[in-house]
């Protein structure tokens, strides 16, 4: 047996008290990183989770690795994974009441990079303020207030999901990445 390993069966968004620990290792899928799991790394801490990116049954499992000065992440392997429920699946609850987008685009860089690097996006956070930037995504077709997102996407055009470092950037309740 082993005295330093917990294992815990229960909300995963929300963590577990105020501990610190080295490795999370997520026995599900999700649609996104909380942020509640990076505050609960010791320092070079990592994260091994699979990520729920499109609509197939293929996840995306990916290390995240937090340093004393940057959170990095990069792609593992394919792997197949139970989806998560509450709040770490979200991406099929997106509902707005308000729809009133200024930008309409379809995406010309490939979707599950978008999803990827672009999760602050959910218009169900309580954080985002009607000054917010917010949209729906659905099929390849963008819909959003603000042009920030505009730069990113930008940036993400050559980049490759399977082969790219990418840097974690915290923005409201889920993590976000950039590519290095």
């Amino acid at each position: 047996m082993y005295d330093n390993i917990m294992v815990l069966n229960k909300d995963g968004y929300y963590g577990y008290n105020e501990e610190k620990f080295d490795i999370i290792f997520s026995t599900i899928a999700v649609d996104a990183i909380p942020v509640t799991w990076i505050n609960q790394l010791k320092k070079d801490g990592k994260i091994i989770s699979p990520i729920v990116l499109g609509d197939d049954l293929t996840d995306y499992t990916f290390l995240i690795e937090k340093s004393e000065k940057e959170i990095t992440a990069r792609f593992l392997i394919h792997t197949s994974f139970l989806r998560a429920l509450g709040k770490l699946s979200f991406k099929n609850e997106i509902k707005l009441q308000n729809n009133d987008f200024d930008i309409e685009i379809n995406l010309n860089i490939p979707k599950k990079l978008f999803e990827f690097c672009v999760t602050y996006f959910n218009p169900q956070n309580e954080n985002i303020s009607i000054d917010s930037e917010y949209g729906l995504y659905r099929k390849g077709l963008l819909k959003f207030k603000g042009g920030n997102l505009l730069e990113v996407i930008k940036k993400l055009k050559n980049v490759n999901l399977f082969s790219t470092r990418f840097k974690g950037k915290i923005i409201y309740d889920y993590l976000n990445f950039i590519p290095y």
